[in-house]
C-alpha cells in the first residue's frame, strides 16, 4: 500500500497538479477579503473604473487628468478582470493572483528544463512560499505583473540562445513577450536583458551572441508591438506622456537628478542586501552557503546555471544602483533564485549531506528567543518601546513601523493562548525539519518546510489578516460615510494619506488640500461642505476652522492612516437641527 501511494505521487502529472493546486491556494485563498491598502491598488481600481464610465479604454485617467507614471497595458488587465469579477479587490487583485501563480510554474519549468523535473517542482514550491513574494503576489502591483512577463520572456531567452548557444525560432516569442513588458511598465525590462546578454557574451569571450540574438528581427517584432501604443500617446498628449514618463518616471528616478520620488533623497547602495535575505525568507538561510558552493564549482558550472546566476545579478545589480529603491523592483529576480536555491537542495541530498546534531541547540535557542519575546509584549515592554518610536525619531523604525507592531503585540495579549500553540508547533516543525536534514533527507525536509507554510498562510489569511487589515485599510471606515454624502459633493482631502484607496471607496471628485487655510475663502468662510484629515492635522487646527466643521467619525484607536471625516458645521445643521 506504501509504495502505491509513493508510485502515485512520484507521478510527473500528480506533481504538477499538486504544485498548481499549492499556487493557487496560496494567491487565491481570501483575495478579495480585506480592503485595499496600498496606493497602487486604488489608483488602478479609479483608472479602470474612469476607463468603464468614460467608454474610453485607451486613456488612463486619474483625477481628471491624464496619468503619465505607467503605461496603459497592466490596467487592460486590470480591466478585463474587472470586467469580468466587479471593480472591486478580488478584480483588482487578480491579475497579481495570476502573474504570480504563471512566475511559480515557470520557474518548475526553468528547473525541470535546466537540471530535472525534481528540481522543478521544489522550485516553484519554494517561489510560492518566500515571503515577499507571497505578500506582492497578493495585492495589485504592478510589478508582480511585470516579473510575470520579464520570466516568461527569459524562459524563451534560455531556450532560443543560452541552452545551445544557437539562436533559433524560440527568440521571437521572447521578443513578443519583451515587447509586451515595455507595454506594462516601460523599457525597464529591456535594458535587464540586454544587460544579461552581455553577461553571457563576456563569459563566451564572444560577441557573436548578439547575432545569434536575431536582433534585428527582435527590434522589429518589439518595436511593432510597443511603438503604435507609444506613439499615440505621445500624440495625444503633445509629447507630455513622453517627458512624464520616459524621462521623470524612468531616467530621472534611476539617476536621482531632479526628481522628486522618494522625497529626492538617494538610498543606499547596500538597501537591496537585507531587502532580499528578508524578502525570501525561509529561504535566504541556502543563500550563502549556495553562492559558496556555487563560486567553488564555476568552472564546471552549466549554462543553465550561469544564465540564472547573470539573470539574478543584473537585476539586483541594475536597481541596487538606481537612486529610488522599492522593495517589489526586485520580484523579477526571485524565480531565478528560487531554482538555485531548489538546485542546491537537490545537491545536498545528493552528496549525503548530513546536518550535525548541533541544529538542536539552535532550534531550543530559537525556542528561548519566541518565548524571550512573548514575555517582552505581556509585561507591556515591548508596547511601551513602540510606543517610544511612534515618534518617529528613532533611527530606521517609521512610525507606521511602529504602529504595525503595535497592533501585533494587541493581537498577540488578546491571543496569547492561540500564539503560545503556534510557538509549540513551529518548535515541533523545526525539529522535524531538523531530524530529517540530520538523516540526509534535505529535499524531504525543504517540501515539509513549504507545506508548513501553505498551512500557516491558509490560517493567516483566513483568521489574522482580516483583523490585521482592519488596522492598515480605510475600507471600513470610508464606507461607514460613503452613504451620508452626495455623490456630486466635492471633498476636501487634508493631507490625508492612503487619497487613491479613499477615492476608491469615495468616487466623490475632490481637492487635495496640502494647507489649511485653503479651506477658507476670502471672508474666512469654510468652502466644503465635506473634508478628511489625517488626525495628526485635524487635532492641531486653527479655532477658526474648527468653529466650522463638526467630527464625524474616526478610524479606530491605532490605525495605521489615522483620518478623521468631518462635516461643515451648517451642513450638520441642515442633517440635525439640534445644536451641540
Amino acid at each position: 500500500m506504501l509504495s502505491k501511494l509513493k508510485s502515485f505521487f512520484n507521478r510527473s502529472d500528480v506533481k504538477w497538479t499538486i504544485l498548481l493546486v499549492f499556487a493557487i491556494v496560496i494567491f487565491l485563498h481570501d483575495l478579495g477579503g480585506s480592503g485595499m491598502y496600498s496606493a497602487q491598488e486604488g489608483r488602478a481600481g479609479i483608472i479602470v473604473r474612469n476607463m468603464v464610465d468614460s467608454g474610453d479604454y485607451g486613456t488612463m485617467v486619474f483625477k481628471g487628468r491624464d496619468t503619465t507614471e505607467k503605461p496603459i497595458f497592466y490596467y487592460w488587465i486590470c480591466l478585463a478582470s474587472s470586467m469580468q469579477f466587479g471593480n472591486n479587490e478580488f478584480g483588482i487583485r487578480l491579475p497579481s493572483a495570476i502573474a504570480s501563480i504563471i512566475c511559480v510554474i515557470m520557474a518548475a519549468l526553468f528547473g525541470r528544463r535546466i537540471y530535472g523535473e525534481n528540481t522543478g517542482i521544489l522550485a516553484g514550491l519554494i517561489l510560492a512560499t518566500m515571503i515577499s513574494f507571497i505578500n506582492f503576489g497578493r495585492i495589485a502591483r504592478i510589478d508582480i505583473v511585470l516579473a510575470a512577463f520579464y520570466t516568461v520572456a527569459m524562459y524563451f531567452m534560455y531556450c532560443g540562445y543560452a541552452e545551445s548557444k544557437k539562436g533559433n525560432w524560440k527568440l521571437y516569442i521572447f521578443y513578443a513577450v519583451l515587447g509586451l513588458s515595455v507595454l506594462v511598465k516601460g523599457p525597464v525590462t529591456v535594458v535587464l536583458a540586454g544587460l544579461t546578454a552581455i553577461c553571457l557574451a563576456i563569459k563566451e569571450r564572444s560577441w557573436r551572441v548578439f547575432w545569434e540574438l536575431k536582433p534585428i528581427s527582435g527590434f522589429i517584432i518589439g518595436s511593432a508591438i510597443t511603438l503604435p501604443w507609444y506613439i499615440r500617446e505621445g500624440i495625444r498628449t503633445h509629447g507630455e506622456y513622453t517627458t512624464g514618463f520616459l524621462i521623470s518616471h524612468n531616467i530621472k528616478r534611476f539617476t536621482g537628478i531632479d526628481s522628486e520620488f522618494g522625497g529626492g533623497k538617494k538610498k543606499n547602495v547596500l538597501f537591496y542586501i537585507p531587502n532580499i535575505i528578508g524578502g525570501t525568507l525561509p529561504w535566504s538561510i541556502f543563500l550563502p552557503f549556495g553562492l559558496w558552493k556555487f563560486w567553488q564549482k564555476r568552472k564546471s558550472l552549466s549554462n543553465g546555471t550561469w544564465f540564472l546566476i547573470f539573470w539574478a545579478l543584473v537585476v539586483f545589480a541594475f536597481f541596487s544602483l538606481s537612486a529610488y529603491k522599492r522593495a517589489d523592483y526586485l520580484l523579477p529576480l526571485y524565480p531565478a533564485i528560487a531554482v538555485l536555491i531548489a538546485q542546491y537542495i537537490i545537491k545536498l541530498e545528493e552528496n549525503s549531506f548530513k546536518l550535525a546534531s548541533y541544529w538542536k541547540i539552535a532550534t531550543a535557542g530559537f525556542g528561548v528567543l519566541l518565548l524571550g519575546f512573548l514575555t517582552l509584549v505581556r509585561s507591556g515592554i515591548a508596547t511601551k518601546l513602540a510606543t517610544i518610536c511612534l515618534s518617529d525619531k528613532v533611527p530606521c523604525i517609521s512610525e507606521r513601523d511602529a504602529r504595525s507592531a503595535l497592533k501585533i503585540f494587541e493581537m498577540i495579549n488578546t491571543n496569547s493562548g492561540a500564539i503560545i500553540l503556534a510557538v509549540l508547533i513551529t518548535l515541533i516543525i523545526l525539529s522535524l525539519l531538523g531530524m530529517l536534514m540530520q538523516k540526509g533527507r534535505c529535499v524531504y525536509a525543504a517540501v515539509l518546510l513549504a507545506f508548513s507554510i501553505w498551512t500557516v498562510h491558509w490560517m493567516t489569511t483566513e483568521f489574522v489578516l482580516p483583523y490585521a487589515d482592519s488596522y492598515k485599510s480605510l475600507r471600513d471606515y470610508a464606507l461607514e460615510f460613503k452613504s451620508r454624502i452626495n455623490r456630486n459633493e466635492m471633498i476636501a482631502h487634508v493631507r490625508a494619506e492612503n487619497l487613491e484607496e479613499l477615492v476608491f471607496y469615495l468616487p466623490n471628485d475632490y481637492d487635495e488640500i496640502w494647507y489649511t487655510k485653503e479651506l477658507l475663502d476670502a471672508n474666512g468662510k469654510l468652502k466644503y461642505k465635506y473634508l478628511i484629515f489625517r488626525e495628526e492635522t485635524f487635532d492641531s487646527l486653527d479655532e477658526n476652522i474648527k468653529i466650522q466643521i463638526r467630527e464625524v467619525v474616526r478610524t479606530r484607536p491605532e490605525h495605521q492612516y489615522p483620518s478623521v471625516f468631518c462635516i461643515s458645521e451648517e451642513e450638520a445643521k441642515k442633517l440635525d437641527p439640534v445644536k451641540r
